[in-house]
């Protein structure tokens, strides 16, 4: 027995296309015999017919033409043309219509007559030509009453009488032709008849064989659909369907199975959504906690930003002060340069004018020497040369004082030169001094600039600190706005799981006798109330950085969770 839907159909189908196919056949035969004797008719009779009404028609032309002839004293020579034209006429009728048209034996014997006539009688109608060319015309028109006339009437009798058999033979075939027709009508129809019983008992079967397993799978689809899914399912079909069957009963037992899991992992899920959202509460109440703190730090971390600009305004301030004195120290140790050269110049005179001095004080004693001799000599001159001594004497009392002097100037000078020295190597000290003052203050600048330097990345550390401070301020009220949207994430979480057990508990399996929908089960833990973060007691008025919106998802990203 057949086992496939497909088989079944095949068969279904092919049994009607071989009974249509059969039919058409039948009926295409039936047309063929029809078509053929209708040909038969169309081209024997019809065409026989046909060409012997032709040569009828022709030989009554003839008959006209010698008939003419006769009554206006015709010579006979265009009679003789016309009647050669009418009879190469008959004769090519003749071969379109004898052997191809004959339908019979009879008529066959019929036109044996007809041509032996026609070939008998082309020689007695030549005979008129003559006496009608030598101007007979009463023995032309005796031989036309005697001889003529009748065989052109036994020609046409002839041709009447085929005309005649062709008639009749065509009304022959044309009622076996309706016989065929009334046939074939008949056969059609009983066979149209036994057809559509045979298509409409194999319909019958085949809707039954496929509305029978489809209704069960229907009920049985239903049924799942309403919620039941510990349906038996009796599966005794072998086919296609039987496979949709056996689908939809293993469909129905991994529904059940999905069903119990879904109500297993939704009483799991209920629970940790509970926990998860009192833990939620908690860490909410912390990270708000933990805000507050940070903006009280970060209020600090402004304060201390403002003391360390301050700060370094100041040592600005005091390298700005410190270049001012190193550029005095460097004018006032160029100063004393100018002045130790000075007193070098000094000393330098001092010592050209001591031996100057010196100079003078050997002039003034060889002056004296001079002096003394000239007073000795003056002496031994005696009278003569008292006025040269009083001379001599003054002179020498000049050369006397000018020593003196010269030994007052020299020690002056002497003792200038040494005070000048004194105070070359003083002012030499000075401007050591002062070199080592202006290299300090250089080096006071130096460190005052480096601790400008300093103070400024402090102060420019200390903003970036600040910055970080106000960032994880933000972030951390962030991280408290999302806390509280994964609580209420949690708490809706748990609605749903709770929204999802009662809906789980809409199918019905094996085992279950009575299901009642059940209460959301309460928390094990106490859900902390929401703390928010207290911005007055900040020692800053800055306004604390907005919360993030909360979304109305359940999934939160993690990259929004900051760590601090």
């Amino acid at each position: 027995m057949m086992k496939s839907v497909k088989g079944k159909l095949g068969l279904g189908f092919g049994v009607i296309t071989v009974l249509v196919i059969a039919l058409g056949a039948f009926s295409l035969y039936s047309n063929s015999q029809v078509a053929s004797v209708t040909d038969r008719i169309y081209s024997k009779n019809l065409k026989g017919v046909i060409e012997v009404n032709v040569l009828s028609d022709t030989f009554n032309a003839m008959r006209r033409d010698v008939q003419h002839a006769i009554m206006f004293n015709d010579d006979g020579v265009e009679l003789d043309k016309q009647l050669d034209t009418r009879i190469a006429k008959v004769t090519r009728v003749w071969e379109d219509y004898y052997p191809a048209l004959l339908t019979g034996d009879e008529e066959r014997a019929k036109a044996d007559q007809a041509a032996a006539a026609f070939k008998a009688f082309v020689p007695v109608l030549k005979t008129i030509l003559e006496p009608m060319q030598s101007g007979e015309t009463y023995q032309a028109q005796a031989l036309y009453a005697v001889d003529v006339e009748p065989g052109f009437d036994s020609l046409v009798g002839y041709m009447d009488e085929l005309a005649a058999y062709q008639a009749t033979r065509a009304g022959e075939f044309f009622a076996q032709a309706q016989a065929t027709v009334a046939t074939s009508r008949t056969i059609i129809i009983a066979t149209l008849v036994v057809v559509a019983l045979i298509i409409l008992s194999i319909m019958f079967v085949l809707t039954r064989m496929i509305t029978r397993p489809l209704d069960q799978a229907r009920q049985l689809a239903e049924s799942i659909a309403d919620g039941h899914l510990e349906n038996d399912v009796h599966n005794p079909y072998k086919d296609e369907f039987g496979a949709m069957l056996e689908s939809l009963k293993n469909m129905q037992a991994k529904l059940s199975e999905i069903v119990a899991n879904v109500r297993q992992g939704s009483e799991s899920v209920s629970v940790g959504a509970g926990q998860i959202a009192s833990g939620n509460d908690e860490l909410s109440s912390r990270t708000q906690e933990q805000a507050a703190n940070l903006e009280e730090t970060a209020a600090s971390m402004e304060q201390m930003t403002s003391t360390v600009k301050q700060n370094a305004d100041n040592a600005a301030q005091a390298n700005q002060l410190a270049h001012g004195v190193r550029a005095q120290a460097s004018e006032g140790g160029e100063v004393v340069s100018r002045a130790v050269a000075a007193m070098q110049e000094i000393d330098a005179s001092s010592r050209k004018i001591s031996e100057i001095v010196g100079l003078i004080d050997d002039i003034a004693f060889q002056t004296n020497l001079l002096a003394l001799n000239a007073s000795v000599e003056a002496a031994r001159a005696g009278e003569q040369g008292r006025g040269f001594a009083v001379v001599a004497s003054e002179v020498r009392n000049l050369a006397s004082r000018s020593a003196a002097a010269a030994k007052d100037i020299k020690s002056l000078v002497e003792d200038s030169a040494a005070k000048v020295a004194d105070g070359s190597q003083q002012v030499a000290l000075s401007g050591k001094t002062l070199d080592g003052i202006v290299e300090s203050v250089h080096k006071v600048g130096d460190i005052i600039a480096e601790i400008a330097a300093a103070s400024s990345e402090q102060s420019s550390g200390i903003e970036q600190v600040n910055l970080a401070v106000s960032q994880m301020d933000s972030m951390t009220q962030q991280n408290a706005s999302l806390v509280e949207e994964s609580a209420a994430a949690s708490r809706s979480l748990e609605e749903q799981a709770e929204a999802l057990k009662r809906q789980v508990a809409f199918f019905k399996l094996r085992g279950d006798i009575n299901v009642v929908e059940s209460a959301p089960v309460a928390n094990e833990q106490p859900v902390a109330a929401s703390v928010s973060p207290s911005v007055s007691a900040a020692p800053s008025a800055r306004p604390a950085p907005a919360a993030a919106p909360v979304k109305s998802d359940i999934d939160i990203d993690d990259g929004d969770w900051a760590t601090f």
